[in-house]
């Protein structure tokens, strides 16, 4: 169910990683969702952690493309120079 909070991208990217096993690194995804006070702070966790996962795109699941398209746009709202 989608929330309308902005946030969905990165739920769905979180869920596809967690499919394919990888635990840890949805929840990174998850904490960093939590961790912000406001909306900029959270996504500037989110931005920090997808990039840690862009640094090694073989780690990425290969239809994640479109997802981490809508992550780094989400994330230029609050941070425009985010790339």
């Amino acid at each position: 169910m989608a929330s309308n909070d902005g946030y969905d991208c990165f739920r769905q990217f979180a869920e596809e990683l967690s499919l394919l096993g990888r635990e840890d690194e949805a929840r990174k995804i998850y904490d960093a969702m939590v961790a912000g006070a406001t909306g900029a702070e959270c996504l500037g966790e989110l931005g920090e952690v997808l990039a840690r996962l862009r640094k090694t795109p073989h780690n990425l699941p290969t239809n994640s493309e479109a997802l981490v398209t809508s992550c780094i746009q989400a994330i230029q709202l609050a941070w425009p120079h985010y790339n």
